[in-house]
C-alpha cells in the first residue's frame, strides 16, 4: 500500500488542492464499522463511542442551552479545584462566537503546550481532557484519524478507503488537518485479532511534532506514539482552528437538516398544543453551557426551565415557534467512578437519533443524558520477564490527574486530601506473552485473568502489593496508599514462568 499512498499524495498535489483544514463528524456505528476494520478495537488505543459520518450526515444538539452538573463522586475526588478545571474547559466553548460570526483565521492550528513540572509528576491535565471529551459530545470525531477511513479490506491494493474529513470552507473532503497534509497505509495484523487498519500519518515526517493536534483528536491515540490522549505535561490552551471550523459548520444557521425535538421539549403559549416536532431545522448557531445547581438539602438537582425560539423550514420559508424545556437532571453529568486500566469513560451514541433516510447514517440529533467520567487515574506497575527478586524487576509509573498551565504556579494534584477518598482499588491483570511472527514477544489480549482488590481501612493507610512462589518468602512490588487513587498491576508472563502468588498486605 506504500506505493498507492505515494501516488495518492502526488494526485492531490497535481490537482492543486490547497485546502488546509478538515473536521470529521461523529455518529452511531454503522453495520460496516467492525472491530476488524479498527473500530472499537483495543489495539487502536481507545473505546470508540461511534464512527465517522459522511458529509451531510452529522449529529448535533438542537437546543441553545446545554446544562451540566457534578455528582458527589466527582466532588469528593476532585473537589472545588476540579470543578474549576472543568468549568474553565466549558468556558472555552461558551466564549466561541455564533457560527455566523466565526473567523477561523483567528485560531491557532496547534494549541498544545508543555509544563515540565507536570511531566516530572506524570500529571494529566483535567481541563484538557474535559475539552477533548466535550467536543466529542458536541458531534465531532477525530479528523486526523478519519481523514482516511478503511471501508473494507481486500488486500494491499484492493481495499476501499474513504475520505471522511471535510474542509469547513470548501465543504469537500480534505487531506489536511490544521495545515498538515496526511497520507495513509492499509495494514493487516493477523496476530492482533485479525484486524485491518487504515494508518494515517503526516506525509512529511517533519510534521510529526505538530500532527494529531486538533482537540477533537484527543480520544485517538496513534499507536506509534504510544501515548494516552495527551501525554503527561501537555495541555491545551484552547480549541484549534479546525475544531472551531467543524463546530461552525455543524451548528451554522445555514446548515439545514431534518431533526426531531429532544425529549422534554414542548410548545408554550399559542404553541402549547400545536407545535412542530420533526422538521427541517437550521443549526442553532451557538450552544451555551449552563450549570444546573444542586440542592444538598434535598439531595437532587434544582430544575431549570428554558424557553427559546425554535426555527424550522416549511414551504421553503423559515417559520418559528416558542418552545420550553424543563430540565431536572444535567444534560452532561461529570462523575468519578473507578475504571480500572482506563482513564475516563463517557456515554456512547446509542441514544442519538438518526433522522436520515433508511440507507443513510444521518443526519441526526444528539440527545441527553450524557455522563463523562474521570476515573481515579491509576498508577501503573508492570512486570515483564522471569525475575521477581526485588522492586527493580518491576516497572512503575505514577499517573495522576492534575491542573496546570503555562505559569510558574505549582500544578494542582488530585485526588483532594479528604477522608472521603478511602476507596482505592488494585486492578490485577495476569497476561501472556507469546511469540510474534517477527520473533519478539507481544502482549496477547484479552488477558486470561483479571481481578480487583479493594483496599479497606482509614484514609491514608499504606498497603504492600507483594508476590511469592511459596507463600512464605514475599517480594514487595510497590506500595499503595488508600487515598482514592487506584493502582493497576500487569504481570506479563513468559512461557516457563513458575507458579506465583500475589497479595495486598496492610502495613
Amino acid at each position: 500500500m506504500r506505493t498507492a499512498s505515494k501516488l495518492l499524495t502526488l494526485l492531490f498535489l497535481a490537482v492543486g488542492l490547497h485546502s488546509a483544514s478538515a473536521f470529521s463528524l461523529l455518529g452511531p456505528f454503522e453495520p460496516w464499522m467492525t472491530t476488524n476494520l479498527g473500530f472499537n478495537n483495543p489495539f487502536v488505543g481507545t473505546v470508540d463511542i461511534g464512527g465517522p459520518k459522511n458529509f451531510g450526515e452529522g449529529y448535533r444538539w438542537n437546543v441553545p442551552v446545554i446544562t451540566y452538573g457534578f455528582d458527589e463522586s466527582f466532588l469528593n475526588y476532585f473537589g472545588s479545584n476540579g470543578v474549576a478545571a472543568v468549568e474553565s474547559a466549558i468556558q472555552v466553548f461558551n466564549d466561541l462566537p455564533p457560527a455566523s460570526a466565526t473567523n477561523m483565521n483567528g485560531y491557532l492550528t496547534d494549541t498544545r503546550r508543555v509544563n515540565y513540572t507536570a511531566d516530572q509528576q506524570s500529571l494529566y491535565d483535567l481541563k484538557s481532557a474535559a475539552m477533548g471529551l466535550i467536543i466529542e459530545q458536541l458531534g465531532l470525531a477525530s479528523p486526523s484519524r478519519f481523514v482516511f477511513t478503511l471501508r473494507n479490506y481486500g488486500g494491499e491494493f484492493n481495499s476501499t478507503v474513504l475520505m471522511l474529513s471535510f474542509d469547513p470552507a470548501a465543504l469537500a473532503p480534505s487531506p489536511y488537518v490544521n495545515g498538515d497534509f496526511y497520507n495513509y497505509e492499509v495494514a493487516y495484523y493477523p496476530y492482533l485479532a485479525q484486524s485491518s487498519f487504515c494508518v494515517t500519518h503526516p506525509a512529511d515526517p517533519e510534521q510529526y511534532p505538530t500532527s494529531f493536534d486538533a482537540v477533537a483528536d484527543f480520544t485517538y491515540f496513534p499507536n506509534y506514539f504510544n501515548v494516552t490522549g495527551l501525554s503527561p505535561y501537555y495541555y491545551y490552551t484552547g480549541l484549534t482552528r479546525d475544531d472551531v471550523g467543524g463546530l461552525s459548520y455543524l451548528y451554522g444557521t445555514n446548515n439545514f437538516a431534518p431533526e426531531n425535538l429532544i425529549p422534554g421539549v414542548h410548545g408554550v403559549g399559542r404553541h402549547a398544543r400545536d407545535y412542530v416536532n420533526l422538521a427541517v431545522r437550521p443549526g442553532v448557531g451557538k450552544v451555551t453551557f449552563q450549570r444546573l445547581a444542586y440542592d444538598e438539602r434535598r439531595d437532587k438537582f434544582r430544575p431549570k426551565t428554558i424557553r427559546y425560539v425554535d426555527y424550522y423550514l416549511t414551504n421553503n420559508a423559515i417559520q418559528h415557534q416558542i418552545l420550553e424545556r424543563e430540565i431536572k437532571q444535567p444534560d452532561i453529568l461529570f462523575t468519578s467512578a473507578h475504571l480500572g486500566f482506563d482513564e475516563y469513560s463517557r456515554t456512547g451514541t446509542s441514544n442519538w437519533v438518526n433522522n436520515g433516510a433508511p440507507s443513510q447514517g444521518g443526519p441526526g440529533v444528539i440527545q441527553p443524558p450524557v455522563t463523562i467520567n474521570f476515573g481515579p487515574l491509576t498508577s501503573f506497575s508492570e512486570h515483564v520477564g522471569t525475575g521477581y527478586s526485588s522492586p527493580s524487576n518491576f516497572y512503575f509509573e505514577p499517573q495522576r490527574w492534575g491542573s496546570f498551565d503555562g505559569t510558574t504556579n505549582a500544578p494542582i494534584v488530585y485526588p483532594t486530601d479528604s477522608i472521603k477518598n478511602n476507596s482505592s482499588l488494585v486492578y490485577f491483570n495476569l497476561g501472556r506473552l507469546l511469540q510474534s511472527i517477527y520473533g519478539t514477544p507481544f502482549y496477547y489480549a484479552p488477558p486470561p485473568f483479571e481481578t480487583t482488590w479493594p483496599l479497606t481501612g482509614e484514609h491514608g493507610k499504606v498497603f504492600l502489593l507483594q508476590t511469592s512462589t511459596n507463600l512464605s518468602d514475599w517480594v514487595t512490588i510497590t506500595t499503595v496508599t488508600n487515598n482514592g487513587q487506584d493502582l493497576s498491576y500487569s504481570d506479563q508472563v513468559l512461557p516457563g514462568t513458575p507458579q506465583r502468588f500475589y497479595r495486598v498486605s496492610p502495613q
